[in-house]
């Protein structure tokens, strides 16, 4: 949820990093913003950054992304622009030879992305979530993982439309996950995996009892595989 709704695809601009001691890596970039390619005057060059810190068996990063940018559309279809920024904390560490466990944790606001339908203003919204991975190296070609994830979209402006979110209440958002990776070659891998989701997120003025099956279930589970070509 984290990376689907409280992060961005993607960063368009340059970046340069240094290592003024060892085991410490130091960056600092501009980007055109969230998933921008083309320089639409809809907000500025934002600023990215970031510290990195390993140890013999983990590593700790914090990383942060702000800046004006493109946050939606007014009533009159006018390009709102307002600050988005994002902050990352990030944690690996080796427990044994076979398993690792890393730690993702997001913290996110943004200017006038919560929609209030009552007094047709905007204010400002915040989304956080922390997501943990453990990853078992069974053999030379096959590894099992597991991912445990809370997503808070405090104010509903991440993943129910904004205009609405003045109506709904909850935000909260789990996840389980539990999967395989199967390298068959050194080009292809497979990734059969079992996720259940749950959410408390709902509206009653909406008549929408909850966030999953077309709005209508608090809960849902996925069976999945994909297939990973390197070329």
């Amino acid at each position: 949820m984290s990376r689907m709704h409280g992060q961005p695809f993607t960063h368009t601009g340059i970046m340069a990093s240094t290592s003024p001691a060892e085991n410490f890596d130091m960056s600092l970039g501009i980007t055109r913003g969230w998933d921008n390619w083309e320089d639409d005057s809809e907000g500025d060059l934002s600023i990215t950054g970031g510290l990195s810190f390993s140890l013999e068996e983990s590593t700790v990063s914090l990383n942060f992304h702000t800046g004006d940018d493109f946050i939606g559309m007014d009533n009159f279809g006018n390009p709102l622009v307002g600050n988005v920024t994002l902050v990352t904390l990030s944690y690996t560490k080796n427990l044994t030879d076979d398993l690792v466990y890393a730690l993702t944790a997001d913290v996110g606001h943004g200017d006038a992305m919560q929609g209030n339908t009552t007094t047709a203003g905007l204010s400002g919204a915040r989304w956080y979530g922390i997501t943990n991975y453990w990853t078992y190296n069974i053999g030379e070609k096959l590894s099992a993982g597991m991912r445990v994830e809370w997503f808070r979209d405090q104010d509903n402006s991440r993943i129910m439309p904004g205009a609405f979110s003045s109506h709904v209440d909850g935000g909260n958002y789990v996840n389980v996950t539990m999967g395989l990776n199967y390298r068959h070659s050194e080009r292809w891998m497979f990734r059969p995996e079992a996720r259940w989701d749950w959410s408390d997120t709902r509206s009653n003025d909406l008549s929408v009892p909850g966030a999953f099956g077309d709005f209508q279930e608090n809960d849902t589970f996925t069976l999945s595989v994909d297939a990973i070509f390197t070329f």
